[in-house]
């Protein structure tokens, strides 16, 4: 599953067990256990749902727990050195033109793993919609754009993006 996938090429990039991590959207907390589980200690969440949320801080996986709407920029105090957001993003909100609000809120050098439905990454044509995001956004960088495994008992694959604030 694209959780799986998501947190092993996270844990391959972000070597630092005690780096700021945020989980973007983290649902029901399926990712920061996961990461949890991998020795990452310092680990924070975001989601639009309240009742979601609830269950994020059952996991004790997470150092702290805010509602957010991705729609808009992450307001951190710190920015974080690494991001990860794994099925949030498809078909309607979020879409493209948000991903900037995850970059935005990370250290310059810190990468980010977004995981894209691939249902909606062809539907929505996503590719074309990243074409030129480099340009758009200069301080965010698209350094790749894998095929996953994504939701695999609808026979549905992903995309997993690679991305990185600017320095």
């Amino acid at each position: 599953m694209a959780d799986a996938e998501a947190c092993r090429v996270f844990v391959s990039l972000v070597t630092d067990r005690q780096a700021r991590i945020l989980d973007a959207g983290c649902g029901t907390g399926l990712v920061g256990r996961r990461l949890k589980q991998s020795g990452y200690t310092n680990i924070h969440g975001n989601d639009y749902s309240a009742k979601m949320l609830d269950e994020a801080r059952a996991t004790d996986a997470y150092r702290s727990l805010e509602q957010h709407d991705l729609t808009l920029p992450v307001e951190t105090d710190e920015p974080y050195d690494a991001a990860i957001s794994v099925g949030v993003f498809a078909f309607s909100v979020p879409s493209a033109e948000h991903l900037v609000n995850i970059t935005r809120s990370l250290k310059p050098g810190g990468i980010a793993i977004v995981t894209v439905n691939g249902k909606a990454w062809r539907e929505v044509d996503w590719e074309s919609k990243l074409d030129g995001f480099d340009q758009d956004y200069p301080d965010a960088r698209l350094l790749g754009i894998k095929t996953i495994d994504y939701l695999t008992a609808d026979g549905i694959d992903g995309r997993l993006l690679t991305l990185e604030r600017r320095k």
